[in-house]
């Protein structure tokens, strides 16, 4: 009797199991890619330096001039250090990740400001579906790399400058983009 004979219906489960989790790592890993993608060519687009230091309790920490957040149920921003953290799958080909943008009057000054947006993304064959505060673009994807990345720079840039010559406290001006921390 050959292996395959004494093959049982759950090894063939357990087999499937193994390919789905596989394919669930790659569908992560992409995603995550993607997002790096997002902010550190938004960061390159906009010519922003990488990090900045900051000192809290006298230690002296480097924090992205472009962080990545984690969006919480209740809708709160939570700050990760590891990009993978911060992005939330759906095994219906969306994902959604927070993306910080920090602002200064003068290089190296304090205090900084933050302002956050919501980047929901829809997996399609081939491109990634972007929707930044209700507007929806679609670019190019491989799972590694994308060719048209930068129309997604080109939505943030310029919702980022519709919000900044809005009216300050125009409640649809914040809702529009995101919300500053101090």
């Amino acid at each position: 009797m050959s292996d395959e004979q004494n093959e049982t219906k759950y090894d063939i489960v357990r087999q499937q199991f193994a390919e789905r989790e596989d394919a669930k790592r790659k569908y992560i890993q992409e995603n995550t890619q993607f997002a790096a993608m997002v902010a550190d060519g938004f960061r390159d687009f906009l010519g922003m330096p990488t990090n900045y230091e900051h000192t809290k309790d006298g230690t002296t920490t480097f924090r992205s001039y472009v962080p990545l957040y984690s969006l919480e149920e209740d809708g709160s921003f939570s700050e990760q250090t590891i990009w993978s953290d911060a992005i939330g799958h759906y095994s219906d080909g969306d994902f959604k990740f927070g993306l910080g943008i920090v602002l200064e009057l003068k290089p190296n000054s304090y205090p900084k400001q933050i302002v956050q947006v919501k980047v929901e993304c829809t997996r399609k064959p081939g491109a990634v579906e972007v929707t930044i505060a209700g507007e929806a673009v679609t670019c190019a994807f491989d799972g590694m790399k994308s060719s048209d990345i930068s129309t997604v720079h080109d939505l943030l840039y310029r919702l980022l400058n519709k919000w900044l010559t809005s009216r300050w406290g125009d409640p649809e001006s914040k809702r529009s983009i995101g919300f500053n921390l101090g």
